[in-house]
């Protein structure tokens, strides 16, 4: 069977493969006005820089056809491992399945995102791990 992309890691996951790789790195594809208005991992103790890419733009939600391009341009290493983080799981699984046929080896999607499911908010990012408003 065809693989599509490496898993699915909950965001405490995420940090560990980030603290413990060093050709790791977490990727938010979410909109921008999600940066600004709901905050951003925080990756300074890693000694880390988020790459913040969006997947789609609003206000229609149209796909970044540039993704892909811009993805490439910023990692060149197809070896990297890329985690890639949205609200709660859905793009950023969209995200790794595209890297993963662009020929990254190691794409990851965060499955409980940013800030957790819907049903309970003690899930993602930003319920247990560093993040900052903008």
């Amino acid at each position: 069977m065809l693989q599509l992309y490496s898993g699915d890691l909950l965001a405490i996951e995420a940090w560990e493969l980030l603290k413990s790789d060093n050709n790791s790195y977490l990727v938010d594809v979410r909109t921008s006005s999600e940066w600004k208005h709901i905050g951003v991992p925080k990756l300074e103790t890693l000694k880390k820089k988020l790459i913040m890419l969006e997947w789609m733009f609003l206000p229609d939600m149209k796909r970044n056809e540039n993704f892909k391009t811009a993805l490439s341009d910023i990692l060149t290493d197809k070896s990297s491992t890329l985690l890639f983080l949205c609200k709660s799981g859905g793009r950023s699984q969209q995200a790794a399945i595209e890297m993963t046929a662009q020929g990254y080896k190691n794409c990851y999607n965060i499955s409980d995102g940013f800030e957790g499911s819907l049903n309970n908010n003690a899930t993602g990012w930003k319920a247990s791990l560093p993040w900052e408003q903008l």
